[in-house]
This record gives C-alpha cells, sequence and structure tokens, in this order.
C-alpha cells in the first residue's frame, strides 16, 4: 500500500481535497505517526519504505490509519486555532472562539471510534482457556514456621 494513496482518502474524509487545511507535508506527517502507532496498538511492526507501507495492511487496518491520522489533524488544528482571535470591525464580527473546541469534540469522537475499531481488530481469545498470551502464575503460599528446618 502507498502512502500517497493514504493521504488522498485522509484528505477526502477531512474534506480537504485540495490541501486548504493541510500542507502536504503535515498530511504525511499525519499518516506516518498513524502507521507507527497503529502498529503499536496492533502489536505489528508496520514501516514506510520508500513511500509503501510494509507489510500490506488489511481493509480494517488501513480504516485505523486513516482514523488515527485524523485523530492527529485534529491535534494540529487545535493547535493552530488555539491562538486566534474574534475579529470585529463595524457591524461586522467573526467568532472563532469555539474553532478549538470543535476540533477537540470531533478529536474525542474520533478517539472513541478508533477504540472501538482497535477492540474489534485485535486478536480474542479462540477457547475459555487461551487469554491472548498471557501469563497467569500459579502462586502457592508458603507458611514458614520459625524453628523448623525445611
Amino acid at each position: 500500500m502507498r502512502v500517497a494513496d493514504l493521504i488522498v482518502d485522509l484528505q477526502v474524509d477531512l474534506a480537504d481535497p485540495d490541501h486548504g487545511l493541510f500542507t502536504q507535508a503535515a498530511s504525511e506527517r499525519f499518516v506516518s505517526k498513524a502507521v507507527l502507532f497503529v502498529g503499536r496498538d496492533l502489536d505489528s511492526t508496520f514501516q514506510i519504505d520508500a513511500g509503501a507501507i510494509t507489510p500490506e495492511p488489511d481493509a480494517d487496518t488501513r480504516e485505523l490509519f486513516l482514523i488515527l491520522a485524523q485523530i492527529h489533524a485534529c491535534q494540529f488544528m487545535r493547535a493552530r486555532t488555539a491562538t486566534v482571535i474574534d475579529v470585529s470591525s463595524g457591524d461586522k464580527s467573526v467568532d472563532r472562539s469555539r474553532t478549538p473546541v470543535e476540533w477537540a469534540n470531533l478529536e474525542k469522537d474520533l478517539r472513541t471510534h478508533y477504540q472501538q475499531r482497535l477492540a474489534a481488530a485485535r486478536p480474542t481469545p479462540s477457547s475459555p482457556g487461551d487469554d491472548c498470551g498471557l501469563i497467569t502464575p500459579n502462586l502457592a503460599t508458603v507458611i514458614y514456621e520459625q524453628g523448623r528446618d525445611l
């Protein structure tokens, strides 16, 4: 899978096909961070080599990349809009005070969606005794009495 294809899909999802909000470099950064963190969350080793993601992700993982890239875009926009000021001139005014809040709300919704998709993508135990590789030690109580040899 090519990173450029993910960037095009990301721009469509963010309603920014003509790079009005995000530069190409910013979009590449969002996607590269998403690939790294989704790989970590799925306990996989995704890498970007020569503009391609290896190993080839499945459709569900690709959607996780896009959702997480959107979250990174929201964080970027929160930082960018945090210092905007309201403008008024005569009878005209522009109120931008809610912009960072709206980006934060979108980020929160995307995080919830990401967590749900991630939970569905993670492997589940195949049998009641299989706990996905977690080791449960068998512990026994040992009582030592003073003056006794073991």
